[in-house]
């Protein structure tokens, strides 16, 4: 405990900073992407879909206030395709310097949504964003799944909910 350094305020003072605010988007909603892979994209894209309907339904924001952000070591391929099948759910960010910790720090959003990421770590422990959740997407091999249970329990100790639990 000694050499314990709590940097969360030195953190969000530098994405706060670090871009003029005046230049990017201020979005109320983001809805944060995985890296895919060929056997998982189909799934992921129809996810994404369903769960920007369910974002505009139930908070009832528009396409222009959600952003969707790309992971940004996605391939080509499969970023083409996200842009084709979301435009009309909302808006999608472009691969850029631009991280999603610095929308975390705009105090306009209002609701972040994504898979498991340190993204939805950092918006609830140093953003201290109310409504964060993750969504429930387990695709990956059974060993995997120990693991899985083990982030989910984390997330929940923090206060990140399950986006199906807050319809």
């Amino acid at each position: 405990k000694i050499n314990y350094f709590d940097n969360r305020k030195v953190y969000k003072k530098f994405t706060e900073n670090s871009l003029d605010k005046k230049q990017f988007f201020k979005p109320k909603c983001i809805l944060i992407g995985t890296k895919h892979l060929p056997h998982t994209f189909s799934y992921y894209k129809n996810l994404y879909i369903n769960t920007l309907l369910e974002i505009n339904r139930k908070y009832s924001y528009s396409p222009e206030q959600i952003l969707f952000f790309l992971h940004p070591r996605d391939e080509s391929v499969y970023i083409d395709e996200l842009e084709k099948s979301l435009v009309n759910y909302s808006k999608i960010s472009t691969i850029s310097p631009i991280v999603v910790e610095n929308y975390l720090s705009q105090s306009n959003l209002e609701t972040v949504v994504g898979t498991f990421s340190s993204a939805l770590y950092y918006a609830k422990s140093i953003f201290n964003k109310s409504h964060v959740c993750y969504i429930e997407n387990f695709q990956e091999p059974n060993e995997s799944k120990k693991n899985y249970i083990e982030y989910r329990e984390a997330f929940h100790l923090l206060g990140v909910k399950k986006f199906d639990d807050q319809l």
